[in-house]
């Protein structure tokens, strides 16, 4: 019964270490990486064939209108020269459109090299997991039969807690690669509008909500490194302070301050890009 109570905990803490490890991996990733890049390239391709035509079909509106609005001003005329200079106005439009795709992975993989280099400068430090354990243990085992039974199961929830815990930390950090993913999918659509002066805020809005995302990495890539340091200073502070199933039940605690934390993060980086 003791071996089971001590795999129990190692399954305990190994979870907690794999929250920050796996956590920090999947920021890292871009959703060429995540998704595979034969997969990724195709997906694009399929995108492109679809939402690129419609993107254009904005743009050749939008200059329509513009052109519209240049031959009411002139009073039905309209100088040859005038109208050169308004066409040639949507070529850089045009390109910047064709060429969205690319655009937004040279942003990508900037914004992950920067953050690429804050992991490295941010030392995480896993769980003592055999520390922990032998200083637990002895606070669950019993002389008897039944008070073993107890302890397991008590300790059986918790451990399915902190497995669940895991989950929710592992579901809103590829939520937001998720997020990226879509937003690059249609980027074309938005960054057609912005040569509209009327309907140039959906083209600003859209790209305030891509760097919002962005801007996210870094604020959990804060939010797992404040984790970490609760969890160590915790641990320094266990000896003398809670025992037992107190001292897991606090570490489950930890667990939904770290993934509430991750999950806000979305919110606050669209605050600070002002996207609400």
């Amino acid at each position: 019964m003791e071996d089971f109570l001590r795999s129990l905990l190692q399954r305990f803490f190994s979870v907690m270490n794999w929250q920050l490890q796996d956590a920090q991996n999947n920021i890292l990733q871009t959703p060429e990486t995540f998704f595979g890049h034969d997969k990724w390239t195709a997906l694009l391709q399929i995108c492109a064939s679809a939402i690129m035509p419609l993107a254009l079909t904005i743009l050749g509106f939008c200059i329509a209108v513009d052109l519209y609005h240049l031959y009411d001003k002139n009073n039905g005329s309209l100088d040859i020269e005038v109208f050169t200079m308004e066409i040639v106005k949507f070529i850089i439009p045009f390109l910047l459109i064709s060429n969205t795709y690319g655009l937004l992975d040279a942003i990508t993989k900037l914004v992950n090299s920067s953050l690429q280099s804050m992991s490295n400068l941010m030392q995480y430090s896993p769980a003592q997991m055999s520390l922990q354990i032998d200083k637990i243990l002895p606070q669950l085992t019993s002389p008897n039969i039944f008070g073993q039974i107890g302890c397991l199961l008590e300790l059986l929830p918790l451990t399915i807690l902190m497995h669940i815990l895991g989950m929710m930390i592992y579901v809103i950090i590829v939520a937001r690669l998720f997020e990226i993913a879509m937003l690059w999918l249609i980027s074309p659509i938005p960054t057609a509008f912005m040569v509209d002066a009327n309907e140039r805020q959906i083209g600003t809005a859209f790209y305030k909500q891509f760097f919002a995302v962005l801007l996210q990495g870094f604020l959990m890539m804060i939010c797992l490194y404040l984790f970490n340091i609760l969890i160590t200073n915790f641990m320094e502070r266990t000896a003398s302070g809670l025992t037992g199933l107190r001292t897991l039940w606090a570490y489950i605690a930890m667990g939904n301050i770290g993934a509430f934390s991750l999950f806000k993060t979305g919110s606050l980086a669209k605050r600070i890009i002002n996207t609400f």
